[in-house]
C-alpha cells in the first residue's frame, strides 16, 4: 500500500491510497483540501462517504482512464464548476472516470452511457451508489433512422479496455494504422440515438464522447446540438480505405473518409467555437466546442 499526496495545478492536494487487490488497481480517495475546488463545493467526498473507492481493473486503466482524465484533466473540466441542475451526457464512460470528476465538480445530472458490458460492471460498482448519477447499459448511436436496435461491439484490445468498438460488428478498430482484426468476445447492446437523449432536455451543459470512432455517426447526424453548450470529445479520423472495413450503418451517407474537418465545420456551423490539438496517437485529436455564452442565453 502507498499513500501519495498529487497536487493538481497548484491548487488541490488529493491524498489518496494505491492498493493492489486481486491484480486491480484501488485508488481510495482521502482528502481533498486547500482548494477553490471546496469552496465552490465541488471537488469534496460525496455525501455520506467520507472514503469513496473507486478502482480501476488495471494498470492501463490507472494510467491511462484515471490518470488523463482524472489527474491530467485531459477535457479540461477541472476548474468548471456545475450546479447540481446541469445535465452532464457522458458518451463512453467507460469505468466512470470523467463522470465522477463531473460529480464531485458539482453536477447531481449526470447521464453515463457505456457499451461494453464488462466496462459497465466497473462503472456500476465505481458510481452506482451516488446520487445524481444515472447509468445505462446501451450504445448511443446516430440519430438519422439507420441503425437502431441492437449493435455488436467489440471486446477489449488485451488491457486496452478503452479501444471497444461498435464501428465493425464486433472486431476492433485500430486507428493507427488504419485497420480492423478480431477481438476477444464481443456482446450485442442496445442502441440509442443521441437525439432521443438530448430531446429530454431544454439544455445540456457538457455533452462528452469518447466512443472510438461514433462520434462521427453520433455527430454528423444529430439534429439536437442546439440543446448543448459545451461538447467535449476525442476524435478518432478514419480514412477512406478503412470506411470499407467499417459496417454499412456505420457509414454516414455523403462521407466517403471520417475527418476532424468534418466536425469541426459541422460544430462551427451549428454556432460552436471549436478548438483542438493533437492526442496522444495517430489520427486521434481532442475537441472542445464551446457556444458563445451570448448564443446560449438567446437559445
Amino acid at each position: 500500500m502507498v499513500l501519495l499526496g498529487v497536487v493538481l495545478a497548484g491548487l488541490v492536494v488529493v491524498c489518496y491510497q494505491l492498493m493492489v487487490q486481486h491484480g486491480r488497481m484501488v485508488l481510495r480517495i482521502e482528502a481533498l483540501e486547500k482548494s477553490h475546488y471546496n469552496s465552490n463545493a465541488g471537488m469534496t467526498a460525496p455525501e455520506g462517504h467520507p472514503l469513496w473507492r473507486f478502482s480501476t481493473g488495471n494498470q492501463w486503466e490507472a494510467d491511462n482512464v484515471w490518470g488523463s482524465i482524472f489527474m491530467q484533466d485531459e477535457y479540461g473540466i477541472r476548474n468548471q464548476h456545475f450546479e447540481p441542475e446541469d445535465i452532464v451526457v457522458d458518451v463512453g464512460a467507460h469505468i466512470g472516470t470523467f463522470s465522477y470528476l463531473c460529480y464531485i465538480r458539482g453536477s447531481r445530472s449526470v447521464y453515463s452511457y457505456e457499451a461494453s458490458a464488462r466496462n459497465f460492471e466497473f462503472l456500476q460498482r465505481n458510481l452506482g451508489g451516488l446520487p445524481g448519477i444515472r447509468l445505462f447499459h446501451k450504445a448511443v448511436w446516430r440519430s438519422d433512422g439507420e441503425g437502431g436496435g441492437e449493435l455488436l461491439v467489440s471486446g477489449p484490445d488485451g488491457q486496452n479496455t478503452g479501444a471497444v468498438s461498435a464501428l465493425a460488428a464486433g472486431r476492433l478498430v485500430h486507428f493507427s494504422n488504419q485497420s480492423v482484426s478480431e477481438a476477444g468476445p464481443g456482446s450485442s447492446v442496445p442502441a440509442v440515438a443521441l437525439d432521443e437523449i438530448l430531446a429530454d432536455f431544454p439544455r445540456v451543459k457538457l455533452l462528452k464522447l469518447d466512443c472510438e470512432g461514433s462520434e462521427f455517426p453520433i455527430l454528423l447526424t444529430s439534429r439536437e446540438l442546439h440543446r448543448v453548450e459545451r461538447i467535449v470529445a476525442e476524435v478518432h479520423e478514419i480514412g477512406e480505405p478503412a470506411m470499407a472495413l467499417l459496417e454499412p450503418r456505420a457509414r454516414v451517407h455523403g462521407y466517403t473518409a471520417y475527418a476532424l474537418a468534418d466536425l469541426v465545420a459541422l460544430l462551427e456551423g451549428a454556432g460552436f467555437r471549436v478548438s483542438s490539438r493533437a492526442g496522444g496517437e495517430d489520427r486521434l485529436h481532442l475537441v472542445d466546442a464551446v457556444r458563445p455564452a451570448e448564443a446560449t442565453a438567446t437559445a
